[in-house]
């Protein structure tokens, strides 16, 4: 339930809810009769907004709105979200209270596709739980992400070179992370250095971090920036 003591929000909304994971959870909040950028939960202490994504429905005979927050349970009291209980949203327009109505939330092609995108720039944590929260949520959205590798066009794609573990891509693109489609899912990986050079075309030299196996990358991968994305092909390997 929503923290008695907080902020007396000044309007109602409801939501559905899906659970990813015992600690993430997409809230769906419908039909939101103003536009609001949501900020963070001023309720209760013990969730928190990661991030949001805003969904509009690509039927012309409807233009339906969504919101979908992805909200994680934190701290030492973690909030468990759940059909009957609430939390308050602050937004840039005011404090907006939503009820938790439905469970079971089912996103659409669509909405999976944008909340996708939000996906990829998240930063939940580097300890075990964090990691395995995180390869949980891009195996949530991997119907989404599949559709964003694919919708790259070829001649906007980024190329890509592979010199045994190093990572090479033509252009000034600077990425932190490099997803990659795996048989489970995706997989996303940091990237540890990265060497900007100018000898003709520009050119990202990339090390990522130890546990990227080189050959996960076959033609594509989503090279993710700090709030933004940029998909990659495979033009060139050569062995170590």
């Amino acid at each position: 339930m929503c923290d008695p003591t907080a902020p007396t929000p000044s309007g109602t909304v409801t939501g559905a809810l899906c659970r990813v994971t015992d600690d993430l959870y997409v809230c769906r909040i419908a039909d939101l009769s103003t536009f609001a950028v949501p900020l963070g939960l001023a309720a209760p202490p013990g969730g928190r907004l990661e991030t949001w994504a805003l969904a509009v429905s690509p039927d012309e005979r409807r233009q339906a709105i969504s919101y979908l927050l992805l909200l994680r349970s934190v701290g030492e009291d973690p909030q468990r979200f759940r059909t009957g209980d609430g939390f308050v949203l602050a937004t840039h327009f005011r404090d907006l209270r939503v009820e938790i109505v439905e469970d079971g939330l089912i996103l659409t092609p669509h909405e999976c596709t944008v909340l996708a995108r939000s996906a990829l720039t998240v930063q939940i944590g580097a300890d075990d739980g964090a990691i395995r929260s995180m390869a949980a949520l891009l195996a949530f959205v991997t119907p989404g992400l599949d559709a964003l590798m694919g919708a790259a066009d070829e001649a906007d794609a980024l190329d890509l070179g592979l010199e045994g573990r190093m990572l090479t891509v033509t252009g000034d693109y600077v990425p932190h992370w490099i997803v990659l489609r795996a048989n489970d899912g995706y997989r996303r990986f940091a990237v540890e250095e990265a060497t900007l050079s100018f000898d003709g075309r520009p050119r990202v030299a990339l090390t990522l971090e130890a546990a990227w196996p080189p050959a996960l990358l076959l033609n594509r991968a989503i090279l993710v920036g700090r709030d933004d994305h940029r998909v990659g092909v495979l033009r060139r390997r050569r062995p170590a």
